[in-house]
């Protein structure tokens, strides 16, 4: 027992913060998937031929984004629904999402955040006991992950609970299977998946990550031909490189100078994002090279931070995934002192963000009868800056770090090769 007091508390702390700003906060993508799950009931298995951006104003959508998730959050978005019916308030240019429905998302949200921790915990068999509570504490107490499940609210913490669930299981048709449903339930956790299953590859492990990849879709093509393309076309509609406003909200240093820039000066820097994929190849080539050695939880870890560092366009929720593969990663046995330092520095660097952002706004702006007590705590913790050279220094300096803890990373393993 005394042995499960420390997670235990660690559980205990996350939990109770997240309890405390959850029913209060909501972010833009609270109110949008209130709407998604509207055409889910309108649409049934045919939703995916209405999930593109030009149906948001005949669908009722708060945003025109279109839905580019899998079936795996068709169906758990739909289940929260039906247990929070409550409608979606429009006054003027303001969206206010009904409160049911906040808390609702939010424990979906919440409850797959509390597992992935559980199965970091977990993922430690056989290490002290401090080792794998502190695993759990660099992800669970991260900021960046309670502001993504608890105050912003995303379906982050839905596929990055499955591919930890997958690196548990080291290989196998099931292994396989959680890559897959990871990587088409969010396709930003795509290159984790795939190079994790890289590492360790096999025929089982391949059979199912097909399997869980595209068998959740089967149900609505067979329903409705055509309803893998166009869940295809909605992916691919948020994939074409462009400028990243507001640059508050940009989290690839490049995309976000060139976005500066351009509503600075007026000038033409697009080509610089549109290059993104030169830095991602360079990246992610040395990586193919040591992934059979690293091992699926390193290959995984390097794969994510690359795509951080890479990627044209890179959302602040994206970094949950980050943050529990980090923390495994720095806990595990065999990882030099340079890569865990790296690695700790890009990850408290993640974690700042927060307290340099008025996070308050999402305790205000879709929330029609604000909790002042709440602002005023989200408050207390930040800095309300709004200056975007505060954030172009940021984003830069954020991505100088990720690549210099990939250097690091590949250097150690490139020795290993070349001795």
């Amino acid at each position: 027992m005394p042995r499960l007091l420390p997670p235990a508390a660690v559980l205990a702390a996350g939990l109770l913060i997240r309890a405390y700003f959850a029913p209060l906060t909501a972010g833009s993508d609270v109110v949008q998937f209130a709407g998604f799950a509207d055409s889910v009931y309108r649409h049934g298995l045919c939703f995916y031929k209405y999930a593109g951006g030009e149906n948001a104003e005949a669908e009722g959508w708060a945003y025109p984004w279109p839905f580019p998730y899998g079936p795996l959050a068709v169906a758990l978005l739909a289940v929260a629904r039906l247990l929070a019916p409550g409608a979606v308030e429009k006054v003027g240019e303001w969206v206010y999402a009904p409160s049911d429905w906040i808390v609702a998302s939010k424990a979906l949200f919440i409850a797959f955040d509390t597992a992935a921790a559980v199965l970091i915990y977990a993922s430690g068999a056989g290490w002290p006991t401090w080792r794998r509570t502190a695993a759990m504490a660099l992800y669970y107490l991260n900021p960046a992950v309670i502001y993504t499940s608890a105050i912003y609210g995303m379906l982050d913490p839905v596929p990055a609970a499955l591919l930890i669930a997958a690196l548990r299981l080291r290989g196998g048709f099931w292994a396989g299977a959680l890559l897959g449903l990871a990587a088409a339930t969010k396709l930003n956790v795509a290159p984790a998946a795939l190079f994790a299953a890289l590492a360790s590859p096999s025929l089982r492990l391949a059979a199912g990550f097909a399997a869980g990849a595209l068998v959740p879709v089967v149900p609505f093509e067979a329903a409705c031909p055509g309803s893998l393309l166009a869940w295809a076309h909605a992916a691919l509609s948020v994939a074409s490189p462009d400028y990243n406003p507001p640059v508050v909200y940009s989290f690839n240093g490049v995309t976000t100078l060139a976005t500066y820039l351009h509503e600075k000066t007026g000038g033409d820097y697009l080509w610089a994002i549109r290059a993104w994929w030169i830095a991602a190849a360079a990246a992610y080539a040395p990586l193919l090279l040591v992934a059979r050695r690293a091992g699926p939880l390193a290959s995984a870890y390097l794969a994510y931070l690359a795509y951080t560092a890479t990627y044209w366009r890179v959302n602040y929720q994206y970094f949950l995934l980050l943050a529990g593969l980090a923390a495994l990663h720095i806990a595990a046995p065999g990882v030099s002192r340079a890569e865990k330092a790296v690695s700790l520095a890009h990850l408290a660097a993640v974690a700042l963000w927060p307290f340099l952002y008025p996070v308050s706004w999402w305790a205000r702006v879709h929330v029609k009868e604000p909790n002042e007590a709440v602002a005023t705590a989200l408050d207390a913790v930040s800095l309300k800056l709004l200056d975007p050279e505060v954030y172009v220094a940021y984003s830069l300096a954020l991505m100088a770090l990720a690549y210099v803890a990939l250097a690091v990373h590949y250097r150690r393993w490139f020795k290993r090769i070349n001795p």
